[in-house]
């Protein structure tokens, strides 16, 4: 069997979706630091359903939050994102495609669902990517220029 899973990006902003039809699931993909890339997000669903109408069995739909390494600058909430996939009817998943975290298995756990095969826990951890780092520890022994804070104080006379 073959399966065709088809992802797609917000700033693939051409207007091609023949390459949809008779795909088996689609990825829309969008950036968790972007609102307007969640808000493109509604557009691509009804493209899809709107190309594949005519499909025997509509492609299966998932939802991903790319550019989880920045989880800091995130601005699409978790409830958010849960809340749109489970009104859609959506596969919800989070990655990054810089770090490669989770990739991988959403691709897996897509084509699992696809085929009605359910991922052991053992096949969910084997695709977990540990992402590695150096902690910076700050030198006691380095002095620290002092912070001028004159400069960042106003007063307010009222008379």
């Amino acid at each position: 069997m073959i399966i065709s899973i088809k992802t797609i990006i917000r700033h693939s902003s051409s207007s091609r979706f023949g390459t949809l039809a008779g795909t088996h699931a689609a990825l829309i993909v969008y950036d968790v630091t972007n609102s307007a890339s969640f808000e493109d997000v509604s557009d691509w669903v009804s493209a899809v359903k709107r190309i594949s109408k005519n499909q025997e069995k509509p492609p299966r739909l998932g939802l991903v939050g790319n550019k989880t390494d920045l989880e800091h600058r995130r601005v699409i909430r978790i409830d958010k994102h849960n809340k749109f996939a489970d009104e859609h009817g959506m596969a919800s998943f989070y990655a990054s495609a810089k770090t490669g975290d989770s990739v991988t298995l959403m691709f897996r756990q897509t084509a699992a669902d696809l085929v009605g095969v359910a991922l052991s826990k053992t096949d969910v951890e084997s695709d977990i990517v540990i992402v590695e780092g150096e902690i910076i520890r700050e030198d006691p022994g380095v002095r620290k220029r002092p912070i001028d804070n004159s400069r960042n104080t106003a007063v307010c006379s009222i008379q």
